[in-house]
């Protein structure tokens, strides 16, 4: 989000920019992920024609002389500057280029306006699992989210400026991407960031993403604050949990950590305790059982119209 109406000017002068080249590899005996991931600077340039020249005879080089048998080419980007700015101000755009030197993807200026982008025109579906870059990992996640619709710009635009003066910028122009139960964060990354995956993903791995994705598209009631006063979990109850575990139960969860509780003994049947704020958990377990009779009744109804 940006809180100006016009941020973003672009530079009309190829004399105040300069494009920096860089080469990203891995090892080819690399067989599952996270992968490292190695990344050259080529060289910076005051033209972007030039810059790809050199990418091309990189490519050539490496197929000709064996320049990188050690590595194997993941991708090249070509990150463009103003010089007539400070270094916070000075990016422009990221362009993503294959190990082919066909470009990918652009990633644009933050403060750049976005406009929205139709699920149509995304490279990745939702619940797709996907190769990311981060920092200088490899890895994989699946798509939680994708970037935002026109529609849904134009909506948010409107709340936001009579609200507090923002509109939708490039930031918004990003996937969500998750990692899985066990972890404890997930990604915002522009388009270009994201690849077919080229390792083989472990089935465990697999597992835990699908796993992680049908359960947040499956949540059927959270309990709010009137109910429930946690400091970093909610009370519970998820449709797709009905297929694992058919006794009642209700779930404490906490980011990308969950706990069924057995709403017949009051007794944790599945989850670690420890990833829990004890405080949290001691409360909780209080709530449950002066809650119990509507739980039951809650787990009845939503058994019933899951069948």
């Amino acid at each position: 989000m940006t809180k100006t109406e016009s941020p973003f000017h672009p530079v009309n002068d190829a004399a105040l920019t300069i494009h920096d080249l860089k080469i990203r590899t891995y090892d080819p005996a690399s067989r599952k992920y996270p992968v490292e991931i190695s990344s050259t600077r080529l060289g910076r340039y005051s033209r972007l024609e030039r810059a790809e020249q050199v990418m091309g005879e990189s490519i050539a080089s490496s197929e000709s002389r064996n320049t990188y048998q050690y590595k194997k080419i993941h991708s090249f980007s070509v990150t463009t500057f103003r010089i007539d700015v400070p270094d916070c101000e000075s990016f422009v755009e990221r362009r993503v280029y294959d190990e082919h030197g066909n470009l990918y993807g652009i990633e644009k200026n933050d403060d750049e306006p976005f406009l929205g982008k139709d699920p149509v025109e995304c490279r990745f579906e939702k619940k797709e699992i996907v190769e990311f870059l981060y920092a200088d990992k490899l890895d994989v996640g699946i798509v939680f989210g994708q970037p935002l619709t026109p529609g849904k710009v134009k909506s948010a635009n409107k709340k936001l400026w009579d609200k507090l003066q923002l509109r939708c910028d490039q930031s918004d122009n990003t996937y969500l991407i998750d990692t899985g139960w066990n972890d404890c964060d997930h990604h915002h990354l522009p388009e270009c960031s994201l690849f077919k995956p080229r390792l083989p993903i472990r089935k465990a791995k697999r597992r835990k993403l699908i796993e992680h994705y049908d359960y947040l598209h499956n949540i059927y009631l959270r309990y709010g604050k009137e109910h429930v006063s946690m400091k970093s979990a909610e009370l519970q109850m998820n449709s797709y949990m009905l297929s694992k575990i058919k006794e009642p139960h209700v779930i404490i969860y906490n980011v990308h950590q969950h706990l069924v509780v057995s709403l017949a003994s009051n007794r944790i049947i599945r989850g670690n305790p420890r990833k829990f704020d004890r405080e949290d958990l001691e409360r909780v377990f209080r709530l449950i059982q002066e809650m119990n009779e509507k739980l039951h009744q809650d787990f009845h109804d939503m058994s019933a119209r899951c069948r």
